[in-house]
């Protein structure tokens, strides 16, 4: 036969001060009833229902914005770090080159000019380059603190539609277990009945 599953007494009245015992939306209140089937079926229920995935996701996203609200009131750091190596070969062609004035190595001042030919020697450079943009808005009129009330105020409401979302779930497969635990114990008071009719039957006949 199926047991029955009643409700703790406390679960009903208020303590001497008047606060209600009942367990807060996001608590597992089911576990009040020491029913491991019950349990089994709402960590079931409450980890493959779509609608609550969603509703985390939209609670990350809300405490994301927060976040990026809070940041306003800090400085903004823009740092665009950039870094260079050159090398020149001294393969390149050679260069050549005039020499003015009196040729140091003899010959008159009117005579051919001496040319000088070179190629450029491997060097090798290192370019570092770190540019900083620093960016503070003063909150004179409150814009900031404003936007990022405005943005807590949202991810709490969806927190507390999370947990609004979550009993109701819950409620709905305690609901429903409940009903189906009624139901077993009718169809054993039924069993019982036909049972007990038939035993009468035989002493009638």
């Amino acid at each position: 036969p199926a047991a029955e599953s009643t409700a703790p007494a406390r679960f009903k009245n208020s303590n001497t001060r008047g606060e209600s015992h009942l367990p807060k939306a996001n608590g597992d209140w089911w576990k009040i009833f020491h029913d491991p089937t019950l349990a089994q079926l709402e960590t079931i229920g409450l980890s493959n229902n779509q609608d609550l995935r969603v509703a985390a996701a939209r609670i990350n996203e809300g405490r994301a914005q927060a976040r990026v609200a809070a940041a306003d009131f800090f400085p903004n750091v823009d740092v665009n770090a950039t870094a260079e190596r050159m090398r020149n070969s001294n393969t390149l062609p050679y260069q050549k080159g005039e020499l003015i004035g009196a040729n140091p190595f003899g010959g008159s001042s009117g005579g051919a000019p001496l040319i000088l030919t070179n190629q450029p020697l491997t060097t090798t450079q290192n370019d570092f380059r770190v540019p900083a943009e620093l960016n503070w808005e003063i909150d004179l009129f409150g814009r900031v603190r404003h936007q990022y009330a405005a943005a807590r105020a949202q991810a709490e409401a969806l927190e507390n539609d999370f947990r609004a979302m979550q009993l109701s779930v819950s409620a709905n497969v305690a609901g429903s277990y409940f009903m189906a635990r009624a139901l077993d114990s009718e169809l054993d008071v039924l069993d019982k009945t036909v049972q007990t009719r038939r035993g009468a039957v035989k002493i009638a006949q």
